[in-house]
């Protein structure tokens, strides 16, 4: 059996006491709030954030006022912001019995209010402002209508589990104060009945749902040393970790990294299927010339792969359908070309969100730095979560490394990794290394791309040496030694012999001098 706890501003700030508290928990729930003068202080975000340092599940909740419209709403998810993808779920709390039970001409009910409940809401600060109408006026249909728009606002908070917002209640509330409605009946559900029963199988229903995936069993309580909490506990399925059939990784072997917008790196594509080059990575900006460009490399057999960094602002390519995402964020670099950089879990929010938003995308985790030797920032990214059926790969920069050196740091990194396929992004040495080193490619990753840019990309001494074009998009020794590793280089032909077409002229003519003679 798991157990969780729902905490609040009464609860407090995480403290040393909370370390027992976390092992003996697999879900917090803190309530989103920033409280006003009076009340004490809303601590959010150090609960939210304590909850994700600790791995646990995180499901912060979000309490409704009838009569406010859905800024009140909007204000409190704001507070969740600097989550935004890394949350399990989301709930929305519906308990407020100010609107009152339903007017005359409504089913006839009675009320008996649990003391925790009428606790909860006394400890609630009221909404900053009402709407004209007060809430004690609210039909039936206004009040589904309130929780359709709170329930649609909550819904477009990225969480990493994508489920619908939950609703948070209890019998003793659903019938006199929303009229048994079972409008909400498709969302998970979070029912309260203090009945000292951990036990989500034993509940009295409400709202037309067919289970619960937490019941809150007991209200106001002490655990492990912590006080001002409620304790739940949660249904066997609810968030456990399902394993995926992770798409498989369709780049194989030697491919070109490049820029469709710089004069000598953005060779003819019909070009690099010539010279036995199968993929070409190029950062995602949303122009008609990298578009074009994406087109004409499909269109020759070579698969254009978009790298979405901070250049590509949000604007993805929809012709691109493998996708690396983020470049060498493990750096502190706050190039735009490195995007996202700094915090594992802040990347993993980020890459969940994106992958949640276009799943039918192959999306390969976005090149690590060399300045990760320990896939220190890999693991962390990895301890999130599972990762999503989309994610089919990782890629890896081991810039100005020997092939030993690579080999080092792409095993480390495979350790981290696990069964995900490694594609090595860009990477240069010079000719007289490539026998050893395309050798230990082939055998240690899925894929890997050299670096197309030319002297005039200004990449020093590097990026000169050892780019495979030259200004004017011609191959240069790298390339041509390159093509020799992987027998891709052309067969010579024989030369056709050239005629003397004077010479056979002059013979053609004596021949005909000849048969003249002949005939006379």
């Amino acid at each position: 059996m798991r157990y969780g706890c729902d905490v609040s501003n009464y609860t407090g700030a995480p403290d040393a006491r909370w370390e027992a508290l976390a092992q003996q928990i697999a879900l917090c729930a803190p309530q989103a709030i920033n409280p006003p003068a009076g009340y004490p202080p809303g601590v959010t975000h150090a609960q939210v954030q304590w909850s994700l340092d600790h791995k646990l599940l995180t499901v912060p909740y979000v309490w409704k006022w009838w009569s406010t419209g859905t800024d009140d709403i909007k204000r409190r998810l704001d507070l969740l912001t600097p989550f935004t993808g890394q949350i399990d779920h989301l709930a929305l709390d519906v308990e407020d019995t100010t609107s009152g039970t339903l007017a005359v001409g409504q089913p006839p009910f009675s009320v008996t209010r649990p003391a925790e409940a009428g606790e909860r809401l006394r400890r609630q600060p009221p909404p900053e402002r009402r709407g004209i109408k007060g809430a004690a006026l609210l039909s039936l249909q206004s009040r589904v209508d309130e929780l359709r728009d709170a329930f649609e606002l909550c819904d477009q908070f990225p969480t990493r589990s994508g489920l619908k917002t939950m609703l948070y209640s209890a019998s003793w509330f659903w019938g006199p104060y929303m009229g048994s409605t079972t409008v909400f009946s498709d969302r998970p559900g979070w029912g309260a009945l203090y009945d000292g029963r951990a036990d989500p199988g034993v509940w009295t229903p409400f709202a037309g749902l067919r289970s619960l995936v937490i019941k809150q069993y007991a209200g106001t309580s002490t655990l492990a040393g912590v006080g001002n909490l409620d304790l739940n506990v949660l249904a066997d399925d609810y968030l456990t970790i399902r394993p995926t059939s992770r798409r498989p990784l369709t780049l194989k072997g030697a491919g070109v990294d490049l820029d469709p917008l710089v004069a000598g790196a953005d060779p003819d594509p019909a070009t690099l299927a010539r010279l036995g080059l199968t993929w070409a990575r190029l950062v995602e900006r949303d122009t008609l010339q990298v578009r074009a460009y994406a087109d004409a490399l499909t269109a020759a057999g070579v698969t254009p792969v978009g790298v979405v960094t901070g250049e590509t602002q949000g604007r993805i390519l929809p012709n691109v359908r493998i996708k690396i995402f983020g470049n060498e964020m493990d750096t502190t670099d706050s190039n735009p070309a490195r995007w996202p950089v700094g915090d594992a879990r802040a990347y993993r929010g980020e890459l969940d969100t994106y992958t949640g938003t276009y799943p039918d995308f192959d999306w390969i985790i976005g090149g690590l730095a060399s300045g990760d030797p320990n896939a220190g920032y890999l693991r962390d990214v990895l301890a999130a979560g599972p990762l999503p059926a989309c994610v089919v790969g990782l890629s890896m920069h081991p810039w100005a490394k020997s092939a030993d050196e690579a080999r080092g740091w792409i095993r480390q990194v495979k350790a981290a990794a696990g069964d995900l396929p490694i594609v090595l992004g860009e990477y240069n040495r010079p000719a007289s290394e490539l026998p050893g080193y395309v050798a230990m490619a082939l055998e240690e990753v899925a894929a890997f791309g050299w670096y197309c840019h030319s002297d005039v990309q200004s990449l020093g001494s590097e990026g000169q040496r050892f780019g495979l074009f030259d200004e004017h998009g011609q191959p240069k020794d790298v390339l041509h030694a390159l093509q020799i590793v992987l027998g891709t280089a052309p067969t010579p032909t024989p030369p056709i012999p050239t005629l003397d077409l004077k010479a056979l002229a002059d013979a053609l003519e004596q021949a005909a001098a000849y048969l003249r003679q002949q005939a006379a």
